[in-house]
């Protein structure tokens, strides 16, 4: 409505946000094919794909387990982190069994650290990281793009 687009110009992103109301716009929802429903449309979290193998981390799983995740995917341990520096997740292949948190530092168990969203050697040089393709996004539009997607924490 006139009164929506008004409240969003005046208020920026975030009145854009707010009016949204966790849902797409019936105009929008006529075209897309059905939606998947395992998630909230507008949840937001990461995808992760390599081939035919997808994952999607919601954000607030990733944030309750302390703003980190290690898991397997695609055959390889993979991090899925909250990085504090971009509020966004972020994900790097790691050979490691554990991480911890130090400030907003993220420590590696083989001496590397993530510190402003670069894997860093325990010397302090900047290191080359494999990273998987990945996307911070909403729900819906993941889903669409891969449908039957896993969903990371689903039994």
């Amino acid at each position: 409505s006139d009164r929506i687009l008004w409240e969003d110009e005046r208020l920026g992103l975030r009145g854009l946000v707010d009016g949204m109301k966790g849902r797409l716009s019936r105009m929008f929802q006529s075209t897309v094919r059905a939606e998947d429903d395992r998630r909230p449309t507008m949840d937001l979290g990461m995808g992760l794909w390599e081939g035919d193998v997808s994952r999607y981390y919601p954000y607030d799983t990733v944030v309750e387990a302390g703003n980190a995740i290690l898991d397997t995917f695609a055959g390889k341990t993979v991090l899925v982190y909250l990085d504090p520096t971009a509020y966004a997740l972020s994900a790097h292949y790691v050979d490691v069994d554990g991480v911890r948190w130090d400030g907003d530092v993220l420590r590696l168990s083989d001496g590397r650290y993530i510190e402003e969203g670069v894997l860093t050697g325990p010397g302090g040089e900047s290191v080359a990281s494999e990273r998987p393709l990945q996307v911070f996004t909403r729900w819906y539009g993941f889903s669409l793009t891969f449908p039957g997607t896993d969903i990371y924490g689903d039994p």
